[in-house]
């Protein structure tokens, strides 16, 4: 009998011991949900990349199945889609930043998307390169 209940507080000491551990890791993520973008027809996101402008606006560059989206995450609890830039569909699109420019590619033929971002909130230019010269969309 005492071995039995030897067991069952061994047992509750465990469980006990694995919520606190839990609990702890979560507190020590630091983090909580503020907002979220919703976008239309349930499009997979599948990659996002940050951007601060010159003014220390923040930016948010969401790939998704048909283009890639720009958020202004400068208010985390506001996020606004400023810009939206159509793409070949695809599951896979991989995206950097270096200084004031995106480069973004995936798996098709569709090359490398390139946007100026030094004009957001309210001009970003694309460009496209498929190997030889640049391309700005017609």
């Amino acid at each position: 009998m005492k071995q039995t209940i030897n067991l069952i507080l061994a047992f509750i000491c465990c469980g006990l011991l694995s919520i606190s551990v839990e609990a702890q890791e979560n507190a020590a993520k630091n983090m909580e949900l503020l907002a979220q973008v919703s976008y239309p027809d349930q499009q997979s996101a599948n990659d996002i990349w940050g951007y601060v402008d010159e003014n220390g606006k923040e930016y948010a560059l969401v790939g998704l199945y048909s283009g890639v989206s720009i958020v202004d995450v400068s208010d985390p609890t506001n996020p606004v889609e400023v810009a939206y830039f159509g793409g070949a569909g695809s599951v896979w699109r991989d995206m950097k930043v270096w200084k004031d420019h995106a480069y973004i590619t995936n798996e098709t033929d569709g090359g490398v998307m390139i946007l100026d971002l030094s004009g957001l909130p309210d001009n970003v230019t694309e460009t496209s390169w498929k190997g030889g010269s640049l391309n700005s969309p017609t």
